[in-house]
């Protein structure tokens, strides 16, 4: 009797996964892009249209003729192949490797996964390698291998999160979810459905996708026994269902809630019992009546049976007898269904126990013993086939342990031949052969040391080439814009002056001579900057401090301005890069440039001071000094250049009224105390 029982149990499970899996196989081959022209290949729009009609030819006869749906796939996949055509190969493979699992045709169906696998890593395409993953996870899922399908359901995710496609991202984790589920891992398989809810969220999923996690929820909690979360997420469910389009779903939901009600009853008191009874009565005629509408012939005989175990347990053995009888009639008119037979053979065994007719219940048990016989008989096949597989596997796996080991002794008596060598060349010579190991050793260790060395020196080599790359690189391009600001517009202008001079005769051209005279001087200086700030022997403190009282003395002595220069030079000298060297001294020019436009003044004091790491400079005029109430970013576009080249060097730049009146532009620069070096490299251009 403890067979009886166990059935029985098995008969109040939820419903299966198949329903579940065809869903999100159809959720994920929506979530697909559409394919660009140039993934067409050879395929011409007939050829598109030719396999898009075929592929839904296959899932229009997928539920009732399997068989027929493989040979739709296979020619889909075997003309989308031939044309070169990428995305209805994939498509196929997708649908043939599913149909293929539903069949059992598991070493076709992987084989074909890995097939498509390896095209997809040869075009590289994420998309195309996201959906190969996931095609061996449900054949790894289907052949019961789970670990194996869980690591190929996180490369697809892998792929799918790349490509940042969270509606396929939802599928995979409802799959996975359903996976730990079957191994009675709930917390993972919560966590995982979790995540799939958040994935849908996020892209806005239909209700039916939001019903179908929902389901896998309530599910979940129910193999938990958690009954109050299974009702509260079966509730979720049925909100989000359309009652005239998601009957599949209702089938099976109406199917789990008849199952936990009936399973409830099995513990309850006789009037909580027919309560529930009545309950779960109640939704498995709502799943056949839905299952007809569908013309399911599986879920009718399911709930046929279902309302027949209803009937036996409250012994109301006449009704629970046309039950049996009509799925009896579905079984024999669609063909042989060993586990439906087995069910309806326990439905008549144990009514006609119920009803005292042991003779009637004997003879059904015969029929029932011997379908459960061939089944068992078939599990007994494929399980002595699989430690077949083992088996074949384990003795390949012996013989390569025994040459490995085989090996590993060649070596090991190798090792003991160089030993009694090396202890007889000891025994003989023990002095010698100390030596000349210690040598040996010593000469390794001075290689060793030597390579070492010169791969760091190899590389500092290579680092200084590259700067000094970047260095002449970046040097090259400040020369030929300072060409092009300073010489170049200089140049155009005494072309233009040039031209003037051909159409005027004798002195009045004059003006025309001192422009031009103007300008040539004005480009040699300028010249004679641009050189000096490329000369690597300019690089020093002292060397800018002295430029600097040079070129402020040489450009004042042509205007009325008086000049003070108050110059400390730096106890040791020091380097400064030529980047900054400039920039200090285009800021200082800017700065007497401006005192001679526009400050309107007749004396200019200049201070360069260089102390505790820091070279002070300051200009002051006694001039008309700032506007009232304006800052100094506010009087010209001069002022603010001055300040960003002090903050390119890491320096400040400050614009104040003068004590006396007037205005002070005071610069800081702050320098590495590093004595300069005493012969510097000359940049090449």
């Amino acid at each position: 009797m403890h067979h009886f029982l166990t059935y029985r149990l098995l008969c109040r499970r939820p419903a299966p996964f198949g329903w579940v899996l065809t869903a999100l196989l159809g959720a994920w081959l929506l979530g697909l892009a559409r394919p660009s022209r140039a993934q067409l290949g050879r395929a011409t729009p007939a050829d598109t249209a030719r396999i898009s009609a075929l592929v839904q030819q296959g899932q229009a006869v997928e539920s009732q003729q399997p068989t027929a749906a493989v040979r739709c796939y296979q020619r889909a996949f075997t003309l989308a192949d031939s044309l070169g055509y990428p995305v209805g190969y994939f498509t196929a493979t997708r649908h043939l490797v599913f149909a293929l699992n539903n069949l059992g045709r598991y070493p076709e169906a992987k084989a074909l996964a890995l097939r498509a696998l390896a095209r997809a890593r040869q075009d590289t395409s994420k998309n195309h390698l996201g959906q190969s993953h996931f095609a061996l996870g449900l054949t790894a899922w289907k052949q019961g291998e789970f670990k194996e399908a869980v690591r190929q359901y996180h490369q697809a995710e892998h792929y799918m999160r790349q490509l940042h496609k969270t509606y396929n991202l939802g599928v995979i984790h409802n799959n996975l979810a359903l996976i730990y589920q079957q191994q009675e891992l709930y917390d993972q398989a919560l966590k995982e459905l979790q995540l799939a809810l958040q994935f849908q969220r996020q892209t806005n999923a239909t209700p039916r996708d939001l019903a179908i996690t929902y389901f896998n929820i309530a599910s979940n909690y129910w193999r938990q026994r958690n009954g109050p979360q299974a009702k509260h997420y079966y509730r979720l469910t049925r909100q989000h269902l359309d009652p005239r389009k998601d009957l599949d779903i209702l089938v099976n939901l109406y199917n789990n809630l008849g199952q936990m009600f009936l399973h409830q009853a099995a513990d309850a008191s006789a009037e909580r019992r027919r309560i529930l009874h009545d309950s779960s009565f109640y939704y498995h005629r709502q799943a056949l009546q839905l299952s007809r509408q569908l013309r399911s012939p599986v879920d009718e005989l399911h709930q046929l049976n279902a309302l027949a175990t209803i009937y036996n347990d409250q012994r109301e053995y006449a009704q629970a007898r046309p039950l049996l009888q009509r799925a009896l009639a579905m079984v024999r008119q669609h063909g042989n269904a060993p586990t439906e037979r087995i069910a309806i053979y326990r439905g008549f065994i144990n009514m006609y126990e119920g009803q005292r007719n042991f003779e009637a219940a004997y003879r059904w048990r015969d029929r029932y013993e011997a379908v459960a016989d061939s089944l068992d008989n078939q599990a007994t096949k494929d399980l002595l086939e699989s430690y077949r597989l083992k088996a074949q596997q384990a003795s390949t796996q012996l013989k390569l342990q025994a040459k490995q080991n085989q090996i590993n002794g060649l070596q090991d008596e190798r090792r003991r031949q160089r030993l009694w060598l090396v202890l007889a060349a000891v025994t003989a010579t023990a002095a010698a052969g100390l030596l000349a190991l210690g040598y040996s050793y010593y000469q390794q260790k001075q290689r060793a040391n030597a390579q070492a060395l010169l791969a760091v020196q190899r590389q500092q080599d290579l680092l200084a080439v590259q700067a000094e790359l970047h260095g002449q690189q970046k040097e090259r391009g400040r020369i030929a814009k300072e060409m092009h600001d300073d010489l170049g517009g200089s140049l155009t202008v005494i072309g233009l002056l040039s031209e003037v001079l051909k159409t005027r005769p004798g002195t009045a051209a004059a003006p025309e001579v001192h422009k031009i005279s103007a300008l040539s001087a004005e480009m040699v200086t300028n010249l004679n900057q641009i050189i000096w700030s490329l000369n690597a022997r300019n690089d020093s403190l002292n060397g800018l401090i002295a430029y600097i009282r040079a070129y402020a003395r040489e450009f004042l002595d042509n205007t009325t301005l008086a000049l003070r220069v108050h110059a400390a030079e730096a106890a040791e000298d020091v380097s400064i890069s030529g980047d900054d060297r400039r920039n200090l001294f285009l800021t200082i020019k800017e700065a007497l440039h401006n005192v001679v436009k526009h400050a309107q003044a007749t004396r200019v004091t200049l201070r360069l001071e260089a102390r505790a790491g820091t070279l002070l400079i300051e200009v002051c005029d006694d001039g008309r000094g700032l506007a009232p109430g304006a800052s100094p970013a506010d009087q010209r576009n001069g002022l603010t250049n001055m300040a960003n080249r002090m903050r390119e060097s890491g320096g400040q730049c400050t614009v104040e009224p003068a004590p006396g009146g007037g205005t002070c532009v005071r610069l800081t620069y702050p320098y590495r105390p590093t004595v300069a070096a005493a012969s510097p490299k000359i940049l090449q251009l």
